[in-house]
C-alpha cells in the first residue's frame, strides 16, 4: 500500500469521526432547544394554575378545580418530558 493510500485511509477515518461529532452536536442543540420550550410550557402552566387560584381567592372568578388540575398536569407532563429527554439524549 502506498503512502498516499495510507494517508487517505487515515483521513477518511478522521472525517467520519468529525461528521459523527457534528451530527451529535446538532442533535444536542435540537434537544436543548426542545427542553427550553418545555420549560417555558411548564412555567406558563404553573403560572396559569396560580392565577386561577388567586383569582378565586380574590373573588374575581369562580374556583375551578378542573382548570387548576389541568394546568398542574400539563406542567408535570412537561417537567417529566424534560427529565426523560435529559436521561435518554
Amino acid at each position: 500500500m502506498s503512502e498516499f493510500n495510507k494517508k487517505q485511509r487515515a483521513n477518511n477515518g478522521v472525517d467520519s469521526v468529525i461528521k459523527t461529532q457534528s451530527f451529535v452536536a446538532a442533535k444536542r442543540f435540537k434537544t436543548e432547544k426542545a427542553i427550553r420550550s418545555l420549560e417555558a410550557i411548564a412555567y406558563n402552566a404553573s403560572l396559569a394554575a396560580d392565577r386561577a387560584r388567586v383569582a378565586a381567592l380574590d373573588g374575581e372568578a369562580s374556583y375551578s378545580v378542573s382548570t387548576v388540575k389541568y394546568e398542574q398536569a400539563l406542567a408535570a407532563t412537561a417537567r417529566t418530558e424534560i427529565i426523560l429527554r435529559q436521561i435518554f439524549n
